[in-house]
C-alpha cells in the first residue's frame, strides 16, 4: 500500500464519518433536539480574539460559565482576573 493509497483511505473515512454526523444531527433535530451552533467561519476572523469566538463557540461558552464565572470573573480586581484567565485558557 503505496502513501497515496493510504491518504486516499484516509480521506474517504473523514468523509463517511462527517456524512454519518450529519445523518446524526439530521435525525436527532427530527426528533426534536436542538443544538447550539459551534462555529461561526473561524477563518474569516479579522483576529485571534474573533477567530476563537467564532472556532469553538460552545466550548468558549463552557468554560466562561463553569470556570471563569466561578473562579470569580474580573470582579475580584486585576491579579485574580489575570489568574482566573490562565486557570481557564490554559
Amino acid at each position: 500500500m503505496s502513501d497515496s493509497d493510504s491518504q486516499e483511505s484516509g480521506n474517504k473515512l473523514v468523509t463517511v464519518s462527517l456524512q454519518g454526523m450529519d445523518m446524526a444531527v439530521g435525525l436527532a433535530w427530527l426528533l426534536g433536539f436542538r443544538f447550539p451552533q459551534n462555529f461561526n467561519s473561524p477563518f474569516k476572523a479579522e483576529n485571534i480574539s474573533d477567530f476563537w469566538r467564532r472556532w469553538h463557540m460552545s466550548l468558549s461558552s463552557w468554560f466562561r460559565d463553569y470556570l471563569f464565572i466561578p473562579l470569580g470573573g474580573s470582579r475580584l480586581g486585576a491579579r485574580r482576573t489575570v489568574l482566573n484567565l490562565v486557570v481557564t485558557k490554559f
